[in-house]
Formats: C-alpha cells, structure tokens, sequence
C-alpha cells in the first residue's frame, strides 16, 4: 500500500511567477528572460509576468541582471472588508510553502481601496498565516521584519488582493559588491538595464567619464566575463527560496559550480572609468575587487574639462560612453551649468564616432551638453524622476538628428 504523502509540492506544475523591474526597462527585462529559458514572457507595468518551475525561479534569481525581485503568486481574492481580507490569507495553505519555525515579514501595498493603511493589511495577513500553522501545530511562526526567513507580499489594488511569496528576499540590486558609494548612486540593477537599452555588449569600448563608485563600469565587466550577479550571493546571505520547502541544496549546489566553471576568467573587455576625486575612484576599485573584476577596469583620475578617449587604440570597435552625471543637489546651477557643458564639449572633440547614454534628472541642464538627442526615456533613480537620454556623436563633432524631435522608445 502506498503511503499517502504529507506534503505536495506546489510546484509539481509550472506556476505563475512575476518579476518586477524598474519601470521603462520593462522590454529588456523580458529579452533577458528569454536568454535564461524562459519561452514568453508577458511585459507589464514595472514588471514581466511568465509560467516557470522551481528550476526557472531560481535560475532568474541567480542569472537575471535587470529584475528587482521574482514573486509567486499564491492567492488573489476579494478584500473590501477586514474579514475578507483575512479570510482569503486564511484559507492558504502556508504550511506547504514553509515551516512553522521560519521568521516571517509581511510587504503591503494598496491601491484605490478601501484599506489604505498597509501597516493594518501587514496585520491582517499576519494574523492570517500565525492562525492557519495555530490550528495546524499548536505553534506560531515568529515576525522578523529586518532578516525574516519568508517575506510576503500583499498587493491591493482597487480591493482585489494579490498574495505572493518573495523568493528572492532581499532586492536583487544587493548583489554584496557596492559596500563603499559615492554621491547619487544607481541601483545595479537599474545600471545593468542601461547598459541594454544603450546597446552595449562584451567586445565593445565602454567608457564612463564621471563613474563615481563605479556601478556601470563594474556591471559590464560582470557580464563579459560571465559572472552572474547572484552568485556570491547565493554562498553568502543567500535568497528566500531557499527557506521554502521542497528546495534542494545539493542540487542547487551543482547548479552554482555549473556557473563558477562558466565565467570567463581570460575576458579583457575594454572598458574605463574617470572621475575628478581620487578616493572615489579608490572606493570603487575596492568595489570591483569584491566583485572579482578588478582586473577588468581600467580608471583615471581626471577632470571632465580635461577629458580624453582612452579607448583611441581600439578604433575598430564600437564605442559607448554611459554615464551618470551630477544632478544638482550638492553643486550650485552655474557649476552644474558648466559641468554639462565640458561633458558635451569633451564628447564632441573626444569621442566622435561613440554612442553616448546618460541618465539625467528631469531639472539638470542637459541642453548645456550642445547635442540634440536620438532617444529618450522616462527613468526613476530611486526617488528622482530621471530621463535617459542616446546622442549619436558624429566624427567631425556635430550631431544630426533626423527628426526636430527625438524619438521615444
């Protein structure tokens, strides 16, 4: 007689997953998606939606440069009510997905409706799951909202409640490199996803004339020398799917060295790095040491008035310039003024030829470049409204466009 088996694995069958990005890089989200395997995924609104195994989930977390954190969706109810709202976390089964004795931390967000307090939704569904492992084990599970073992999400838009378990834990951008920063930092995520929309690959010159702590220089060394972003990651804090039951740790283990023996040590990308502080260019060397590609970047102390291509021996391959000039916080609008407009003088007279990528917020004086943009597209760092902008840098120093105005892509 078979013996009936006490827990079933929820990802028996392929299951929905969603994979948030930030917005506007939604496209190449989805195009990396399909070089890990994934057959279609579906963009959305700040996010990819697709149907994957466990295999997948954890093959995105480890592999993916540009997702933010991959959720599965377990529930989705009606939640007008207070009751509603808990009775649909009630009637999940949370013990197939973990263990009682797992820490838990509970993500709420709400949208037209009617509970608009998240810390009350965060109770609500905390009360929830401890009630439903209650009636199971006579035990609770504990709350740990800094390093919870199983984090949750609940999602309310216009009454409807989304319930998903975070299997990645902690933002994907803490890759575990970037311990020392400079001023307006960019998310590595958010950099990796520059680095696609500008078009930049392994074999092409990527320069980056103000690279304070370094983030795009290091992220594209990452990626010629095929590191993925989660690795060290996954030996070190690791991720919430490995919290969930049913994961295999040798199996996964297997999976990391498959990885370890993919990285290309011999790789010597092109790529450099310049900034006017010498202990920021210091900070982001430690950085790059600790993501092992220190040996891949090339830096110069250098003002932006002082400008030079460094590149000028790789002529015959394809030049980017990507970078993340000052937005104005700590410098006042003359200098900021005068700041932009060396970077467009340096990229005229230095890098005709280049494709240039800048993210610049909505109030910093970009025309004061002197180059008219190709393409544009509306980005956020963090908190501030961004827009990256593509100039097209001609040989003999000036720049034409087809159009009066440029495209949005």
């Amino acid at each position: 007689m078979t013996q009936k088996r006490s827990w079933m694995d929820p990802f028996r069958k392929a299951r929905p997953i969603y994979i948030t990005c930030d917005g506007g890089l939604e496209g190449v989200l989805a195009r990396e998606l399909e070089t890990l395997g994934v057959p279609e995924a579906i963009p959305s609104h700040r996010g990819v939606g697709l149907f994957g195994n466990r295999q997948l989930l954890q093959r995105i977390n480890v592999e993916s440069r540009i997702a933010n954190r991959i959720l599965v969706p377990i529930a989705e109810y009606p939640a007008d009510t207070r009751e509603r709202l808990y009775g649909g976390a009630r009637k999940v089964d949370w013990s197939r997905w973990f263990k009682v004795d797992a820490t838990i931390s509970i993500d709420a967000s709400s949208h037209k409706s009617e509970h608009d307090h998240t810390g009350f939704i965060a109770q609500v569904i905390k009360d929830a799951i401890c009630d439903h492992f209650r009636d199971k084990t006579g035990r609770r599970p504990s709350v740990d909202r800094l390093a919870p073992d199983i984090r949750i999400n609940a999602r309310i838009d216009r009454n409807h409640c989304v319930l998903s378990l975070d299997s990645s834990g902690d933002r994907l951008h803490r890759r575990g490199y970037r311990v020392e920063i400079g001023q307006a930092p960019i998310k590595e995520t958010l950099a990796a996803g520059i680095l696609a929309l500008a078009g930049w690959q392994p074999g092409d010159v990527l320069i980056d004339p103000m690279c304070g702590s370094g983030t795009f220089l290091i992220e594209a060394a990452m990626i010629a020398s095929n590191r993925a972003p989660g690795l060290d990651r996954a030996r070190g804090q690791g991720f919430g799917f490995m919290n969930w039951l049913g994961f295999d740790a040798m199996a996964f283990e297997d999976y990391l060295t498959t990885l370890e023996e993919r990285i290309i040590h011999e790789a010597r990308p092109q790529i450099f790095g310049a900034d006017n502080n010498r202990s920021v260019l210091e900070k982001m060397e430690r950085n790059a040491e600790r993501a092992q590609v220190a040996g891949l970047i090339e830096t110069e102390t250098c003002a932006v008035v002082d400008l030079r291509n460094p590149a000028t021996e790789h002529a015959d391959a394809a030049m980017h310039v990507i970078s993340n000039p000052p937005y104005g916080e700590r410098l006042k609008p003359e200098h900021l003024e005068r700041l932009y407009r060396q970077l467009g003088d340096g990229l005229k007279s230095e890098f005709g030829g280049a494709i240039a990528t800048l993210i610049v917020s909505e109030e910093s004086p970009h025309r004061n470049l002197g180059l008219a943009p190709s393409k544009t597209r509306k980005l956020r760092n963090g908190a501030i409204p961004c827009r990256l902008l593509r100039f097209e840098v001609f040989k003999k120093g000036s720049f034409v466009t087809k159009s009066k105005r440029p495209a949005r892509d």
